[in-house]
């Protein structure tokens, strides 16, 4: 190698745009998908959130669900970190229902409760708990599969999460016997740590009025 060689830079990666995308090949659609989605979880910002609702926009007129679903979970765990309940709740609403089409039972659950803690947060407590108490038996219905430990975890975290909600609405005794029946069922310590950590969450961030 010459001294040239060895003294010459690292050349700096071009930052890819949605548009660029917008005619690109199968392959480098999901691919490019894929960059943006990751550089958005690097930089988590405002502009990213905007890069992520012009990448679903493209993704879902060329129906890559795939694709389409990975970039709904980052924009709305996104939003939710930028503290924008409103759009979080739409992106997981609509993963939600993209996981179900692509037959992802787990992913789709967990989009479901990410979907109604949203609504929670945008001011609407009563439809976040309807889904909540309605998650239940999907979140049973999951060890049917076979998969009971990971059933085991969806069922605690839908617990856990409608404990939360309900102790933030100081619906204290109910909250207290949905967060003893989520650690019981908690297969293991992770998840019973990570049910007994939930609440707060909910207890900490009051949400905001109506918003959606």
């Amino acid at each position: 190698m010459s001294q040239h060689d060895a003294e010459a830079p690292t050349p700096t990666p071009v930052s890819l745009s949605p548009s660029d995308l917008t005619d690109a090949s199968r392959e480098v659609l999901v691919h490019g998908a894929t960059d943006i989605v990751n550089a958005a979880r690097a930089s988590p910002d405002h502009e990213a959130l905007a890069k992520l609702d012009a990448l679903r926009q493209i993704l879902l007129m060329r129906n890559e669900r795939a694709a389409l679903a990975m970039t709904l979970k980052a924009q709305g765990e996104l939003a939710r970190d930028l503290n924008q309940p409103t759009t979080a709740a739409r992106a997981f609403d609509t993963e939600w229902g993209v996981r179900e089409l692509l037959k992802q039972p787990f992913r789709a659950h967990r989009a479901r409760l990410d979907h109604a803690e949203a609504l929670f947060f945008a001011g609407m407590p009563d439809e976040a708990e309807g889904i909540l108490r309605k998650a239940q038996q999907p979140a049973r219905d999951l060890a049917l599969g076979g998969k009971v430990q990971e059933a085991s975890v969806q069922l605690a975290d839908t617990l856990a999460r409608l404990a939360g909600l309900l102790q933030a609405r100081a619906q204290h005794e109910e909250a207290a016997l949905w967060l003893e029946g989520a650690v019981d069922i908690a297969p293991d310590a992770d998840t019973k740590a990570m049910v007994r950590a939930t609440p707060d969450r909910f207890i900490q961030s009051r949400p905001r009025t109506r918003s959606l």
